[in-house]
């Protein structure tokens, strides 16, 4: 075994028949704490020992000694099959033990011990941990891309024991965004909601989740290259008296320029719905409105409001008129 995808891992460490047939070295790491957190979570649940009081064990590496270690990986199992040593590595302080631990799992022979190894900080450089994900099974817990969000919504729901229609997945991933944390806490939220309902509906969707932050900011975004300038200015007013950042506006208009323009190359070598999603790395439902905007915007003319939009940051950070202003000065003359 070696490094697998995130859903790789999941469906593996999910399905498993028996916990004795789990991998004897499992790794996570990354920089998704929610990610990381919840494939700890899911190895507990389904790598659990018989009497895990005395055969599940939870070790911050920096604070014990090697021998110690080493001889907690030598005990016997009480009662069970196997047991589970949990090595949490919070930083590279006692670098020198760590590479020695490690050395001394890579050199082990299938035991009755299962380790996991939980970096809270990787150095993927260091030789000694390449050495580590080419043996066991490893999962780097890394943020997912946008078009994987969606397959995730599905999961944390189905944990809750409730469904999205897809509009109303449509609907909420575009309201709550792509954090995960933040899905969780949505979906519990929704649960509440419907109460021994298990569908969730566009309509609880609209009543439960608030258009918020960065949502209100899509709107607008979505009504400037409508190019209807009426409901520009009305979205860009609600964004204000929100309290907003314009910058934020810009960084997020900017982006949504960027896979325009992704999805006009996309659609020039030939792509169409899955193969043009994954090339963009959004969602499949995402797509019809980056294809609506190339009907309405040329190319060019993306490229050009990039332009502009990298002028109206530097006016706003340098300027000492009112940031709003401008950015409705500069809306007003891309939709004139």
């Amino acid at each position: 075994m070696s490094k697998v995808e995130l859903q790789a891992f999941y469906d593996q460490i999910n399905n498993l028949k028996d916990p004795q047939s789990a991998p004897s070295l499992i790794t996570l790491f990354g920089n998704d704490d929610y990610l990381h957190r919840e494939m700890f979570l899911l190895l507990k649940k389904n790598m659990q020992p018989e009497n895990p009081d005395f055969n599940w064990t939870q070790i911050e590496v920096d604070k014990v000694e090697l021998d110690d270690i080493i001889l907690e990986y030598k005990s016997y199992p009480m009662f069970s099959d196997f047991r589970v040593i949990v090595l949490e590595i919070k930083d590279f302080s006692q670098e020198a033990r760590l590479k020695k631990i490690i050395t001394f799992l890579l050199d082990q022979a299938e035991s009755t011990t299962k380790v996991i190894l939980r970096f809270f900080e990787w150095d993927g450089k260091k030789s000694y941990l390449q050495s580590l994900l080419e043996k066991g099974l490893s999962v780097e817990c890394r943020t997912p891309y946008s078009n994987q969000i969606s397959q995730w919504i599905y999961q944390i729901a189905d944990r809750y024991l409730v469904e999205f229609d897809p509009e109303a997945l449509t609907l909420f991933h575009k309201r709550v965004g792509d954090r995960l944390s933040l899905i969780d806490l949505e979906i519990q939220k929704l649960k509440s909601v419907i109460g021994t309902r298990k569908i969730i509906t566009e309509a609880d969707v609209l009543s439960a989740i608030p258009v918020q932050g960065e949502a209100s900011i899509f709107e607008w975004i979505e009504c400037f290259f409508s190019r209807d300038l009426i409901a520009t200015e009305e979205k860009l007013s609600n964004i204000r008296q929100s309290g907003e950042s314009p910058l934020a506006c810009i960084s997020l208009m900017a982006r949504h320029c960027r896979l325009v323009l992704k999805c006009h190359e996309g659609l020039k070598l030939g792509l169409r719905g899955p193969k043009l999603s994954q090339y963009l790395r959004v969602a499949n439902y995402f797509l019809k409105k980056y294809e609506q905007d190339l009907r309405l915007w040329k190319a060019p003319e993306v490229e050009g409001l990039l332009v502009k939009l990298n002028q109206i940051d530097i006016q706003i950070k340098s300027s000492r008129l009112k940031p709003f202003s401008l950015l409705s000065y500069w809306t007003h003359q891309s939709l004139k």
